[in-house]
């Protein structure tokens, strides 16, 4: 469960006076400030705690503690990590995607063997060495287990949001760091080889099932069932708790479009089979929360009895609707409608003086609890009871826990009420896809948030944050670019946490202080108070999204009622942008921008290892041509990969797949309006023995200059002007245009780099130079935009 805070109130410190009326350049410059302060006052080795004290000594989460560690839950470095990939959207600004790219490797280096993560990394090296880092070298082939090594962790979304978010950086950075595709490739295939023989995954795991073990069967109900907790480990059992499967499901999903790999997409469907073997029959056609190996509903911790849920049914049913606009397959929509009948038969009926329980739930929200006795439905209850934690030793619980029918005096640090607020919308959902065109049900390109199985489409348009909202959240900056807020993390050195489940008496001497229930009694070490001002992750990533969300709305606005262009490019890693940070290697496409007045925004779409055939298949020309307006530029370079016969994903032969692929590109971008411009892929630097330069690309610059002339299209001819100003060069100084790197120029590159196709920093910018001649010499519109 989550590590819950206190007494949340922003603490204001008004000390900028925005105006009414936002400045774009304004929230751009506090946005970066923001980020700054978090990536690099805050951040340790790339990765987050939930919490801080406010001068940043000490760090604490819900199992992290500590400036060594971090949390891995989504509270944490997701979260954050995300909140930089949108700044990078929304801006442009490459910062923000080296931010994102160095929390990325911070979870790298937490993966465990078992090829996910567990809830902290640690950083420190001599505590690292109790943990089997995959970084470290640990794994040498097999799963090491011992009492003290922790799991692969998917409760609480753990693993699923790790991968999502290292999956998105991986796609922004065009898969050219290794350690990051890499690090995905093995949390991908470790995750499917836990996956049980029924579709279902563990709670947790170490090692991977026996299908021998595991037989497939349909969920049912047990005879009877112990009405105490047993005490079993229920680590292993087929678990829905805290939405595990549905979050593994669409992890899958979302990597199949990444990846463009079926196998995870079949992964993923195989996890869809299992959500229809799991509904429980008639009377409560809904899921449980975890089952036995017979498919029983099953007890898990002491709280968490066999019953029918009212809350995880309701993520269930909505994965469902995902796998149906994914799939197109009907098998998904009857099951979900049947689930929801049953959650509407048992909605809770109105009270006249609720309980607390009921209380804290959305004012006019509809009731449900969230556990349902088996067969007789109805509502399951823990009652409240006292909690001490000690420091490294399980949670003591000396009295109540026990089952109940009433809501009276009931836990409080685990809901189990829940809100039926969203049913009406769930309904809304299933009648929209039940009767459209499936085609048009597929969820967008771009997946956002780390459950993007949990937003209904009607949620997806919510208005952004208005202007009232964005001053707010500058004014509340302190003069670091931090959002401080009053409440209490505690701080290290705790000695005990009591948990009061009614009113109680505190001793201390003489002293006698009455505990009121519900509260909770701290004791720490030293005479430091608890700190009441901290800096939180959530906080963070909340205004920053909200901040990148209003930039967008003001980026679409000012493209509608301005003279401002696109020009968008399409092609492979030698046009592709590349990292800023200790990196020599650059695009020519990524220098291009330099050359044109603000009028142009330049987007590039280029990718390192494409070919026209994987730019295609991997969707990333549908997603250039759904941003296309009238008017905009495209600029087509591919051949460097075409021409890879050993690879069939992208090779494309010059006279006939490569010329239908580049006229497909030609031919869409003019159907929405859009100025096309072939380009012949730019030289390598080749010289043979006698200095005497020559060509490796055979046809295809060839392909390219007859196709222009067919459809009557605008060429550029890098082909031919690289291959000029290499030769001017010459032999020895045309290395300068290219990685020709020093050993420990760079500390990315120790040994240095010999590299005659990609561009370094001069090179890029005079290959650019290149385009823009030609622009000016052949007197194309785009031109009156050079500077």
């Amino acid at each position: 469960m989550r590590f819950l805070l206190v007494s949340f109130f922003l603490f204001a410190l008004p000390l900028i006076n925005y105006a009414q009326s936002l400045e774009r350049e304004v929230v751009t410059q506090s946005l970066r400030k923001a980020a700054e302060f978090y990536r690099e006052k805050v951040a340790k080795e790339g990765g987050y705690h939930f919490s801080y004290a406010e001068d940043l000594s000490y760090g604490r989460s819900e199992h992290g503690e500590g400036l060594s560690q971090v949390e891995v839950q989504r509270e944490g470095t997701p979260l954050v990590g995300l909140a930089y990939l949108s700044a990078y959207e929304a801006t442009g600004d490459r910062y923000y995607l080296e931010a994102a790219r160095a929390t990325a490797i911070a979870l790298v280096k937490g993966q465990l063997c078992s090829g996910g993560w567990d809830y902290l990394i640690e950083f420190d090296p001599a505590k690292r060495a109790r943990y089997p880092y995959r970084a470290d070298g640990k794994c040498n082939g097999s799963t090491p287990k011992t009492p003290e090594t922790p799991p692969t962790t998917l409760d609480d979304n753990v693993t699923q949001a790790c991968v999502r978010l290292l999956m998105r950086v991986d796609l922004a950075l065009g898969f050219t760091d290794q350690l990051i595709h890499e690090a995905v490739q093995f949390a991908l295939a470790q995750l499917s080889k836990a996956q049980y023989p029924n579709g279902a995954w563990p709670q947790r795991y170490h090692e991977f099932p026996d299908p021998a073990k595991f037989p497939v069967k349909r969920a049912s109900y047990p005879e009877t069932w112990p009405r105490k907790w047993p005490g079993a480990n229920y680590q292993t059992f087929y678990t829905f708790n805290d939405n595990t499967i549905s979050d593994a499901i669409d992890l899958f999903l979302e990597a199949a479009r990444i990846y463009n790999e079926p196998r995870y997409r079949a992964v993923a469907e195989k996890g869809g089979e299992f959500i229809l073997l799991a509904q429980m029959p008639e009377p409560q056609p809904a899921w449980a929360q975890q089952y036995d190996l017979e498919m029983h509903p099953a007890w898990a911790r002491l709280f968490e009895p066999p019953s029918v849920t009212g809350g995880e049914s309701q993520g269930i049913i909505k994965t469902l609707l995902v796998l149906y606009r994914e799939t197109g397959n009907k098998k998904y929509l009857e099951p979900a409608k049947r689930a929801l009948a049953y959650l509407r038969r048992s909605i809770l009926p109105p009270v006249q003086n609720p309980s607390e329980a009921r209380a804290r739930l959305p004012k006019g929200a509809p009731a449900l609890a969230r556990f349902y006795e088996l067969k007789t439905n109805k509502p399951l209850y823990i009652t409240k009871g006292t909690q001490i934690n000690l420091p490294g030793r399980p949670t003591l619980r000396p009295n109540g826990y026990e089952l109940s029918y009433s809501d009276e005096s009931v836990i409080r640090h685990y809901a189990v009420l829940i809100s039926g607020a969203e049913l009406d919308a769930i309904e809304a959902e299933i009648n929209a896809v039940s009767s459209a065109d499936v085609a048009s049900l597929r969820r967008p390109d771009k997946l956002r948030g780390l459950s993007p199985w949990s937003v209904l489409p009607s949620a997806r348009t919510a208005a952004p944050a208005n202007e009232q909202r964005i001053n707010r959240i500058l004014s509340q900056r302190d003069e670091r670019g931090a959002w401080v807020e009053l409440g209490s993390i505690g701080r290290a050195g705790q000695v005990v946490s009591v948990f009061a489940a009614k009113d109680m008496t505190l001793k201390i001497g003489d002293r006698i202080i009455p505990v009121k229930e519900n509260e909770t009694v701290e004791l720490y070490e030293g005479a430091e108070r608890p700190r009441e001002r901290i800096i939180r992750s959530t906080t963070f990533a909340s205004n920053v999204e909200a901040m990148c969300a209003w930039l967008l709305v003001q980026s679409k606005s000012s493209a509608t009622h301005s003279a401002e262009h696109s020009v968008f490019m399409i092609g492979d890693s030698t046009m592709a942008d590349k990292l800023l940070n200790d990196n020599p290697e650059r695009g020519w496409g990524q220098l291009l921008p330099t050359f044109f007045t603000d009028q142009i925004v330049v987007k590039n779409h280029a990718m390192n290892g494409r070919s026209t055939k994987s730019f295609i298949d991997e969707g990333r020309w549908a997603t250039v041509l759904n941003q296309l307006q009238k008017d905009d530029w495209v600029f087509i370079q591919f051949g460097h990969n075409d021409e890879k016969k050993e690879d069939p994903k992208r090779y494309a032969a010059p006279n006939t797949d490569y010329k239908t692929n580049l006229a497909r590109f030609v031919n869409e971008a003019r159907s929405k309006g859009a100025a096309p411009i072939l380009l012949t892929p730019v030289m390598r630097r080749r010289f043979d023995a006698n200095g005497k330069f020559f060509d490796t690309h055979g046809e295809y610059p060839d392909a390219v200059r007859a196709l222009a002339k067919e459809l009557n299209i605008p060429l550029i001819d890098m082909h031919a002007s690289s291959q000029k100003l290499i030769e001017q060069f010459g032999v020895e100084e045309s290395k300068k245009l290219f990685l020709h790197i020093a050993p420990g120029a760079y500390k990315s590159l120790p040994q240095g780099k010999q590299d005659d196709t990609h561009f370094s920093e001069f090179g890029a910018t005079q290959m650019a130079g290149l385009v823009v001649a030609e622009l000016r010499q052949q007197k194309l519109g785009i031109a009156q935009y050079l500077k």
